[in-house]
């Protein structure tokens, strides 16, 4: 279905999913079936964009965005592997 959505609809939507994957701890959560959380966002925002419905500007909750500045604030990065590197690879979701 990707095929059907413009060049910045797609754009958009890799940002939000390279932005939720690198800020949000859970993104890589399995859902089922194979699936993360992150797939399923992307499909979410896919569905979003093919209904002509308006792309989010942001991956997150305002209380999710919140946890990330504050994770800016304390260790200089919104990225949670380089705030907590020793939680890669601690917990391998299945």
């Amino acid at each position: 279905m990707r095929h059907l959505l413009s060049e910045a609809q797609l754009a958009q939507i890799d940002a939000l999913y390279e932005a939720m994957d690198r800020e949000a701890i859970w993104a890589r959560v399995p859902t089922g079936h194979g699936r993360t959380m992150l797939d399923e966002a992307r499909d979410y925002w896919t569905q979003c964009a093919l209904s002509g419905r308006p792309l989010p500007e942001r991956w997150g909750t305002d209380a999710e965005h919140e946890q990330v500045e504050a994770r800016f604030a304390a260790h200089g990065t919104r990225e949670w592997r380089k705030a907590y590197p020793g939680w890669v690879g601690a917990k391998k979701w299945s």
